[in-house]
């Protein structure tokens, strides 16, 4: 806009003359950068400070409850004290419950790097480990492209999905999810999953 126009010509001009140099200021760019000096400087001057909190696991007939005390500790003397009183008392009060109900749409198929942190995850690979045995599954065709940045597949392979779940002995007990069906992401190659072949 024009406004932007005369501050930003003027403004810049004046610090360059004043500071002999080539400075640009703008109305949006000067306060962004201000913003952006601050965070830095926050971060360079941090120092990271010890707490202690207190966590408690309760079972109350045989329903297994966490908790965590929302009051954090200087020391962990302090923290400890806490936690013996709790315990002498033998019990806690619930000072307030939150009760969320709501559906999670189920995970994506697997990319290579999603697939390589789950074997991580779970079975301690490397990711070179998970990419040699997923290429082996490939190479012996009971697995698709491993080498794969999506994590979607499209619609011509999704009306061969029961199909799939039919060779591998597996009937579906429920209508398949379309959570991962968009040709519009998918790239060179889907998500990786099965080929139906044993």
């Amino acid at each position: 806009s024009e406004a932007d126009w005369l501050v930003g010509i003027n403004a810049s001009r004046a610090l360059s003359i004043a500071r002999k140099g080539g400075y640009s200021l703008g109305r949006v760019q000067t306060p962004t950068l201000a913003m952006v000096c601050r965070r830095y400087l926050e971060n360079k001057n941090f120092s990271s400070v010890p707490y202690w909190r207190v966590n408690a696991l309760v079972d109350k007939e045989g329903i297994l409850l966490k908790a965590i005390s929302t009051n954090s500790f200087d020391n962990e003397v302090s923290a400890q004290s806490a936690l013996s009183t709790l315990r002498s008392q033998g019990r806690l009060t619930v000072s307030s419950l939150t009760r969320k109900e709501g559906t999670a749409p189920p995970p994506l198929l697997y990319d290579l790097t999603t697939l390589q942190k789950e074997a991580n995850r779970k079975y301690g690979f490397s990711a070179d480990k998970t990419l040699s045995i997923a290429q082996s599954l490939y190479e012996k065709k009971v697995a698709t492209y491993p080498r794969t940045g999506s994590r979607y597949i499209s619609e011509d392979v999704f009306e061969e999905v029961s199909a799939i779940f039919s060779m591998l002995g597996e009937g579906l007990t429920a209508p398949l999810n379309r959570h991962s069906v968009d040709n519009g992401k998918v790239t060179d190659h889907h998500a990786i999953i099965p080929t139906g072949e044993k």
